[in-house]
Order: C-alpha cells, then structure tokens, then sequence
C-alpha cells in the first residue's frame, strides 16, 4: 500500500481530496494575481458599434473589453483605459474602481464608420486623455469593412507614436483595411479571429501584446498564460 493510501485512510480521502484541490485553487489564483501588466500606458479600445456587428456579439465585444482591461494595472501613473465606440461614446477609466463600472453601449449605426471613431480617438487623445511619458496602445476591434475613409486618422494616430492592433472578426472585414490600420509589422499587429469565441479565446494573447507594445521583450510573466485557459478548480 502506497503511503498516500496510508494517509488517504487515516484522515479520510475526502479530507485529503478536499484540501488538494484547496491547494490547487489558492496556486491557481496566485498566478492569475501575479499575471498583472504593470506598465505606463493609454490603452484606447475603439469598436465597431453597427447594426452590422449586432447587439449579441457587440455584448460579447464588451465583455471582452471590460476582461482584458482587468490584466491591466489601472491607476493615476500606470494604465489609463479608454473605450471608443462608433456613434461618438467615448470614456476614460484611470483607477480599478472605475473599471468596475467599465461599460459599453450598443448605438446600432447603419453604417461602419472606422474612419470617424480613429479620428474621434485622436481628438481625445489630443486633449487631457493621456499620460506624460506613456505609450499609447489602440486596439480596434470590427467584423466588417469600413465604410468611410480610415487612411488619413490612421496616419495622424500613427504619427502620434499610437501602436494600433485591429482585431478582425469574421469573414466580413477588408483585411486589405485592416493591414492599413494595424502597426508594422502586421502580421504581429493584425489579430483575425474566426468568431466571436474565438476572440475571446484570444483575450491573454491581447493582453500580451498590448502589454508589450512595440517591444516584445516586455512582459515575459506571461510564460504562465496556460494556466488561465484551465478552469480554476472548484472545491466542495
């Protein structure tokens, strides 16, 4: 007889059961806590917010938001969260408090309007909106192609130090578009996802790179990023 047997009989298997898994449950949220970006920047989450997107999905798209945002350090001199929606919703979260409240609402534009968001962030980022010293970091997230002109706020984000990541989701985008939004190089800052499960499934690989930014030798902590797509155990 094995001596965990031994002692499996002595206290009671479902003592020792319930206390391994008590074990794995405290090691499982230790690496989620520690799995923190801490660095200095405006992180700009712009979304296509059309009838086209649809109300389901653009409730997912927030979801995903409000969970990456969460990865983030958010406060006065570390991570400064804004949210851009197209139909001119734009709001600032620079404390955790505040990101509790994160939310997203569905304006159900007729039209994609691209263009018009990115130039609605540079005018925000133009005012009070954004750190000394921090990077800026704007992730664009859409399922279609853009109705209006992207090229010229494209280039005035860009032309703001801004490392844009567009995020596409679906087969009703213009990945053509897309690389013209997305930093260089795009294969590391264009992001296709199949569905939105998909971009969900996606959600630490974002956080990833936008914690990094445009040096990927940031953040290497997320070795661990395994540990996330398991379920955390649950204990009786």
């Amino acid at each position: 007889m094995s001596s965990y047997s031994v002692f499996c009989l002595s206290v009671g298997c479902e003592s020792v059961i319930k206390l391994t898994c008590q074990f794995a449950l405290k090691l499982f949220f230790f690496f989620c806590i520690l799995a923190v970006c801490s660095a200095n920047l405006t992180v700009v989450f712009v979304v296509d917010g059309s009838y086209k997107m649809g109300d389901a999905n653009f409730t997912e798209v927030g979801n995903f938001v409000g969970n990456v945002s969460r990865y983030f350090d958010v406060a006065i001199n570390k991570t400064w969260i804004i949210t851009a929606v197209q139909g001119n919703e734009t709001n600032v979260y620079k404390t955790n408090e505040e990101l509790n409240n994160i939310t997203l609402h569905y304006p159900n534009t007729s039209r994609v309007l691209l263009g018009k968001a990115l130039e609605m962030v540079k005018v925000r980022l133009s005012s009070n909106d954004t750190q000394r010293d921090a990077a800026i970091v704007v992730v664009l997230i859409t399922s279609h192609k853009s109705d209006d002109d992207i090229a010229v706020p494209t280039i005035d984000l860009k032309r703001m130090n801004a490392t844009i990541f567009a995020v596409a989701i679906g087969d009703g985008v213009s990945l053509g578009q897309m690389k013209e939004i997305a930093s260089n190089p795009d294969d590391h800052h264009l992001i296709k996802c199949n569905d939105i499960n998909d971009l969900l499934a996606k959600s630490l690989a974002v956080v990833k790179k936008v914690c990094q930014g445009k040096d990927t030798s940031v953040f290497n902590l997320f070795s661990y990023s395994s540990v996330f797509h398991a379920r955390a155990p649950h204990c009786m």
